[in-house]
């Protein structure tokens, strides 16, 4: 859960987890924080963000913003086929204030699908499934 002094929005954003998700929780060291991935210092929240990613920028040579990894997702989503109003829902975005003054449904099981069609994208990418067509890069 994005709590809402977290969330783009102001509102909380319920996730829901996928298998890889859960592979990747599992991996994370046990605190006494009830952050998922607190500072390693504080056990408070992560700060220094543009440093952070200005570092994993020059390490990977890849240049990106913290942005590009929800852009991805919902870019993912949409090439992955999932409606474009349950894409949008998934990622914390509001519906519009008529459609959202009728339409009440959280949409639970389409962004648990939407995540799930992404995370099984990814884990083939990464090679973390037995279907994953990974070549080796040289170089």
């Amino acid at each position: 859960m994005v709590r809402p002094e977290h969330a783009k929005t102001g509102a909380q954003h319920e996730v829901p987890l996928t298998d890889l998700m859960r592979q990747v929780i599992a991996g994370a060291p046990l605190t006494t924080s009830p952050l998922l991935f607190p500072a390693v210092k504080v056990s408070g929240r992560i700060t220094g963000w543009t440093v952070r990613v200005d570092d994993l920028r020059q390490a990977s040579g890849v240049n990106f913003r913290l942005h590009d990894l929800r852009r991805t997702a919902r870019t993912l989503m949409s090439r992955l086929h999932v409606p474009e109003d349950i894409a949008e829902l998934a990622i914390g975005h509001v519906r519009a204030d008529l459609i959202a003054r009728y339409n009440k449904d959280e949409a639970w099981e389409g962004r648990r699908d939407a995540f799930t069609r992404v995370s099984d994208h990814v884990a083939t990418l990464i090679g973390a499934c037995e279907r994953a067509a990974v070549i080796p890069l040289r170089g």
